[in-house]
């Protein structure tokens, strides 16, 4: 089903709704005494994406079972006292953690020792009907988040992706800008705003690819053409943090260079320059069309070497790099 006309908000609710009422009426038919388990477990095995549901239901399942089994064979023999349910605690979870298993299974080990260790005498099935309840519940919510408005995590990775864009070409520009009106400081704090806001806008993007990408196995709908999206995105993503790797050099050494000398008027309008075409250039291959793209990259560098030679050019940046790392050495914390 196609979400684009509904908010998330809103798609969850109606699923906890009407998810909620299938698993208690299911659970009404098998006859169990505690129904409510049921819509508990899908409330909770409804997660933000795709694969943190099917994890998540599959490590409650386990835990429960693990958890209810344990607890239901040993209070049949021990006194239920707050120590005793301790000992039991400890022992439930020391077994899962010595098995290695998730945080999650774990603490649904917990759960479900406490729950049965409070009720299992006063209401004698249900211990059964947790396990059962578990599956029902989890299966239910499964079942929602793959076939009826699955968590579309590439829509929103499409949406920070559009943003994305737009604060790299911003940061371009406004490093024209700070050039053109000679390093001042005010602009400088502005391009370090922007600057940090576009890498906390490509690591939110990357997280986003990364959900998307996990979420490829479990989907239904146009599974090609979604891991097609998916990858194509992820690795022009990639190649913008690279390109956001050398704009925060750029700007390193635009500062240092500002603090023992100005730039010339020849050497700012290059610059300048240099940077308008890389923003069209970048319009070009993260936002146009291929066509676009190719004409762009027969004249994509046009700034003039400042040396006689290129290898001069990598001596001074070498130069420049290798005293930045020297007073970090030597900078006290």
């Amino acid at each position: 089903m196609n979400t684009n006309k509904w908010n998330e908000i809103t798609i969850l609710v109606i699923k906890i709704a009407i998810g909620s009422a299938i698993a208690y009426q299911v659970s009404k038919l098998l006859g169990l005494s505690h129904s409510y388990l049921a819509p508990l477990s899908l409330i909770l095995c409804l997660q933000p994406s795709l694969d943190q549901s099917v994890q998540f239901s599959f490590r409650r399942v386990v835990g429960t079972i693990i958890g209810v089994v344990m607890t239901t064979f040993i209070i049949q023999y021990v006194p239920l006292t707050s120590w005793m349910l301790g000992v039991l605690l400890l022992v439930g979870t020391g077994i899962a953690m010595a098995c290695k298993l998730n945080a999650v299974i774990l603490h649904q080990v917990a759960l479900s020792i406490l729950l049965v260790f409070a009720l299992e005498k006063n209401a004698g099935d249900y211990g059964m009907d947790r396990i059962t309840g578990t599956f029902i519940g989890s299966i239910i919510a499964v079942f929602f988040q793959l076939v009826i408005f699955p968590p579309n995590s590439l829509r929103k990775a499409s949406q920070n992706y559009e943003m994305l864009t737009e604060k790299y070409a911003d940061l371009l520009h406004h490093i024209s800008t700070w050039i053109d009106s000679d390093l001042g400081k005010e602009e400088a704090g502005e391009i370090d705003r922007l600057n940090k806001n576009l890498l906390q806008a490509i690591e939110t993007t990357q997280k986003d690819l990364q959900s998307a990408t996990k979420n490829i196995k479990y989907t239904i709908y146009n599974r090609r053409n979604y891991k097609k999206i998916v990858y194509a995105n992820t690795k022009k993503v990639e190649d913008m943090k690279e390109g956001h790797s050398y704009l925060t050099n750029i700007i390193a050494i635009l500062k240092d260079w500002h603090q023992i000398g100005t730039l010339d008027l020849l050497e700012k309008q290059q610059l300048i320059k240099q940077l308008d075409l890389l923003e069209k250039i970048f319009h070009a291959k993260f936002m146009g069309t291929q066509r676009e793209e190719e004409m762009a990259k027969d004249k994509i560098f046009i700034l003039p070497s400042p040396l006689q030679s290129e290898i001069q050019c990598y001596r001074g940046s070498i130069y420049v790099e290798m005293k930045k790392l020297a007073s970090v050495t030597i900078k006290r914390s």
